[in-house]
């Protein structure tokens, strides 16, 4: 509201009503132009406070946000964690982790019926995924079978690249030294073999 001001020169300049109630008098109407100018001002200044005033709601929400999700996620990287399915990595990126646990090996070929079984009955039990993710480093490689999977970092018994002969097939690499071994491998015989390895 315009405080001070006629008002049938508020009404004039705004409404731009002419009636017979409020006659028309040019310097009403131009007199009003500074007081709608200043109001006009008053109002774009409150806007702006107003933008500035949300600006920096949200930037503290955004910062708090932040920091809860690092904490969030310091807290999860020391905590054991319990995920619905095995968080496979690449031979290679499982290597280049230079992490002390040892590294579990999946090598499968596309045709193979064996593979497929264990990918759907044996890597869904909850207490494998648990011992893969949290006791191992899961890693999977897969060709089409022309080529068997191989290691250019492992040698066999003759000082040649290490060539699987089989699929499915399992490495376990504890301490620079590696495992070997071949087929379908039921839940109870994974149990058994991680026991071994972690023990």
């Amino acid at each position: 509201m315009l405080i001070g001001t006629n008002k049938c020169i508020f009404n004039r300049a705004v409404n731009a009503s002419f009636n017979s109630t409020c006659p028309i008098k040019p310097h009403h109407f131009f007199s009003a132009i500074p007081l709608l100018i200043k109001q006009l001002l008053i109002i774009l200044l409150s806007v702006s406070a107003l933008a500035n005033a949300n600006a920096s709601i949200n930037a503290n929400a955004n910062m708090n946000a932040n920091a809860n999700i690092k904490s969030s996620n310091k807290a999860n990287a020391t905590a054991v964690t319990q995920l619905d399915s095995v968080q496979w990595l690449a031979y290679e990126d499982a290597r280049d982790l230079n992490t002390k646990k040892p590294i579990f090996v999946f090598a499968e070929m596309t045709f193979c019926s064996a593979c497929r079984k264990m990918k759907k009955e044996v890597f869904v039990e909850q207490d494998i995924i648990d011992s893969l993710n949290n006791d191992f480093i899961p890693a999977s490689m897969s060709t089409l079978g022309i080529f068997p999977n191989s290691f250019d970092d492992l040698m066999d018994e003759n000082g040649e690249n290490l060539v699987l002969k089989g699929s499915p097939g399992f490495v376990i690499i504890k301490n620079n030294k590696y495992s070997v071994f071949y087929g379908f491998q039921s839940a109870d015989k994974l149990r058994k073999i991680f026991a071994m390895v972690i023990e």
